[in-house]
């Protein structure tokens, strides 16, 4: 009974950690990791900047579905409101 309950514990399990030999770790190629990290802050910068000019854009257009809906421009296209499609 008490083999049953110190085979099932997780302590017996987890005691397998404390003898395992870690794999090694891979050499550190610098070249090849300052390309990497490079490249990733460069898609980085890419994002930020199409995300500003996607903000600026909807400003613009927001702005300018105030003016046609103030200006009543929406009477150009003889709709019956803003709305209409």
């Amino acid at each position: 009974m008490l083999w049953h309950k110190l085979r099932t514990s997780p302590f017996v399990f987890l005691s397998f950690y404390l003898y395992y030999d870690p794999p090694m770790l891979p050499e550190l190629n610098r070249r090849s990791a300052m390309f990497v990290i490079t490249k990733i802050e460069e898609i980085l910068a890419w994002e930020g900047r199409k995300e500003a000019e996607r903000d600026t854009r909807r400003v613009e257009s927001g702005r300018y579905l105030c003016e046609v809906r103030a200006g009543h421009y929406w009477r150009l296209e003889n709709l019956m409101c803003f709305e209409d499609p």
